[in-house]
């Protein structure tokens, strides 16, 4: 199985020779599947898996992976992170990837357009249809508690600025410099969310930064490697007509130990 490229480990998918460390499993790609409605599939994406453009990308691996049923023929429609992990949406047929795509080449465009006409890609999209993506991610430093707000800070796309808008909210801080916060990226820019937490924020997302002791705060006091600590907690996707679907991915165990360890609830 491994060498069909049907085994993952939680991180990422791996090569035979790889080890497995504390809180990785294997399991079936089937196995990331969080929910199957109609023409859509959701999946909860592992660290560590590219997306598009090497042998062993999602996308290569969903082609037969991902075909739960005879009709499927599985396409993406939108990015993450190849270090994040989360809950991502799989067009299952050509007509909702053509809408699909769409609705995200859409947001990536928000703060472009200003008050100019439709563009194409927007013309296809229902009138209504609405996509929602909620990020959880830890945070190398202390903020306070609560705390929310909005972060407008231009970046790079093509050689140029443009407009890039994110919404946060501190949902648990401690004082050995972490914070756990909800982010809420309302356009769609390559790294927006790791650019604006370390710039903006001054708290860059845990395991993107070459020099963080962490040590303290794993537990057992054990110190490692870290993943990237953000992950895509949830989707909402609105159709017209249609009531809103809801799609949680849980978190990561390597999350879910650091959350523990500082003593914060754990999400439900």
């Amino acid at each position: 199985m491994i060498s069909l490229g049907h085994v993952q480990l939680q991180k990422a998918f791996r090569q035979r020779q790889v080890r497995l460390f504390d809180g990785q499993r294997v399991c079936r790609v089937s196995s990331r599947t969080l929910l199957q409605p109609g023409q859509l599939l959701f999946i909860n994406k592992p660290a560590g898996l590219k997306v598009q453009g090497v042998k062993n990308s999602l996308d290569a691996l969903m082609r037969t992976g991902l075909r739960l049923r005879p009709t499927d023929d599985p396409k993406l429609v939108h990015r993450l992170d190849r270090n994040a992990s989360g809950v991502m949406v799989v067009a299952r047929d050509a007509d909702a990837a053509t809408w699909l795509s769409a609705a995200f080449k859409d947001k990536s465009l928000q703060g472009q357009a200003g008050g100019s006409s439709p563009t194409p890609d927007q013309q296809l999209l229902a009138p209504g249809l609405h996509i929602r993506r909620v990020y959880h991610a830890l945070l190398a430093r202390q903020l306070p508690r609560r705390q929310e707000g909005s972060i407008r800070m231009p970046l790079l796309v093509a050689g140029r600025k443009v407009e890039a808008l994110t919404h946060y909210r501190v949902m648990q801080s401690s004082p050995q410099g972490i914070s756990w916060v909800e982010l809420e990226p309302v356009t769609g820019r390559q790294h927006q969310l790791r650019i604006h937490c370390a710039r903006v924020l001054q708290a860059p997302i845990l395991g993107d930064a070459s020099s963080l002791d962490l040590g303290g705060a794993l537990p057992g006091g054990r110190t490692r490697a870290l993943p990237l600590f953000l992950h895509a907690r949830k989707m909402l996707l609105k159709k017209p007509g249609e009531d809103t679907m809801k799609v949680v991915a849980p978190l990561p165990v390597y999350m879910m130990d650091v959350i523990h360890a500082l003593g914060w609830p754990l999400p439900v």
